[in-house]
């Protein structure tokens, strides 16, 4: 099993949306903005376009799709929140007693705080697999209009499709295609999941957010168990640095240039913005990024759409339950260098071979199962919908047959 879909199973019933083990920008400094389309691969999320830029300077391609519409960011209700997750380390349920404490200078003695020094959490656990997430502040800029982007995903997607098959040679599925509606960024973070084929005992997760450590074991996932299992983690530096392969054990280091520009929401005076027409939704620029700039991608909510080709066109969506069952037994003069680390093993090896599979899947599967749809559409907000005040079930597809939620039709092409 891959570690990026250990991680994105692992975390995903925090409802913050899908978790992304790659939360930098890519190579040239695309960001991960709502709006955007694209697909995951490897668990980063791939710019296809955006549908917020019509200029191709403005694009992930240089061009856009034939007869390309533009979403008007005037014609939505976008939403931004400052600290929109409060802890500073996200686990997984098989996660118990988790300690976070800041570890002392070897030559000071003293402490840093939190996301400026070296950090270590401390764990017991209760399951073969894992996942941790470290992150300093974050911000979450989320679509709030969600029949809008339905139907303007619905008129949109065959474009998009041929666009990224037909055009760029991708050979991509219909519901490979997703349409981001909230992304949920940070300055700093650091990433780790395991895996073993029998339950572990005491964990440490240590990293570090110095700028340009050189410090080999600054960041590792360990264990005490004498059976080492598989184990692997990433972290981003607090700065852009040149700094090079300094992850422990088997490891890749990929390297991002990190130039994107930010936005500056406006505030209403709490904790909650929105954003004016004017939100910057540019592509990369040639200012070097500072150590506080939300380019970090760490959780992001999509749409998705699948197809049935041989029944009568309807489209349908998800709603909310009818009635739910009870609790269930890199800038121009620097880099910035996300560290990876391999404990026993490289990224594409794994204990398992068992595909993991997207909760929206399940879902999508569920309407085209539970209706004569041709077009089913659904969206993270639908499942959080849909188990309100629940945690996402491992099992997707046996707990939606349980809970049954209604499948809504819209003959017009809404959903």
């Amino acid at each position: 099993m891959h570690p990026w879909d250990i991680y994105a199973q692992e975390l995903a019933f925090h409802g913050q949306g899908h978790p992304l083990w790659r939360p930098e920008p890519s190579a040239v400094g695309w960001t991960v903005q709502v709006g955007d389309v694209g697909w995951l691969r490897n668990g980063a999320f791939r710019h296809l376009l955006r549908t917020m830029c019509y200029a191709g300077d403005d694009q992930p391609h240089g061009v856009v799709p034939e007869h390309f519409t533009l979403l008007e960011p005037e014609e939505l209700y976008i939403l931004e929140r400052r600290q929109s997750i409060q802890q500073r380390v996200l686990t997984s349920l098989g996660i118990r007693d988790l300690v976070v404490q800041p570890v002392a200078d070897e030559t000071s003695g003293r402490t840093s705080p939190f996301t400026e020094g070296r950090t270590t959490a401390t764990f017991n656990c209760e399951r073969p697999t894992g996942a941790l997430l470290a992150l300093s502040d974050t911000h979450e800029q989320r679509i709030e209009s969600r029949l809008r982007i339905a139907r303007f995903m619905l008129a949109e997607h065959a474009r998009w499709l041929s666009f990224a098959n037909d055009t760029l040679g991708l050979d991509l599925k219909p519901e490979d295609i997703v349409f981001v509606s909230a992304a949920t960024t940070t300055p700093r973070w650091a990433v780790a999941a395991y895996e073993h084929n029998d339950n572990l005992e005491g964990g440490s997760f240590t990293f570090d957010y110095r700028a340009h450590s050189t410090d080999p074991l600054a960041t590792r996932l360990a264990f005490s168990n004498s059976a080492i299992p598989r184990t692997w983690w990433r972290c981003m530096p607090a700065e852009p640095s040149v700094g090079g392969d300094i992850a422990a054990g088997p490891r890749r280091v990929q390297t991002d240039v990190c130039t994107s520009q930010p936005y500056e929401p406006v505030s209403d005076g709490g904790g909650t913005t929105t954003t004016p027409p004017h939100v910057n939704f540019s592509g990369p620029s040639s200012t070097a990024p500072a150590p506080s700039r939300y380019d970090q991608c760490v959780f992001i909510r999509f749409l998705k759409i699948k197809r049935r080709y041989f029944l009568p066109s309807r489209i349908v969506a998800a709603a909310g339950p009818d009635d739910l069952p009870g609790p269930e037994n890199d800038s121009a003069g620097g880099r910035v260098v996300p560290v990876e680390g391999a404990g026993n093993g490289g990224e594409g090896d794994g204990v398992s071979d068992d595909p993991i599979v997207d909760p929206l899947d399940c879902l999508l599967d569920y309407i085209l199962e539970h209706s004569s749809a041709e077009i089913a559409i659904a969206s993270h907000s639908d499942l959080y919908a849909i188990f309100e005040g629940r945690e996402l079930p491992v099992n997707m597809s046996s707990a939606l047959v349980r809970v049954a939620p209604r499948v809504e039709v819209d003959e017009l092409g809404g959903g």
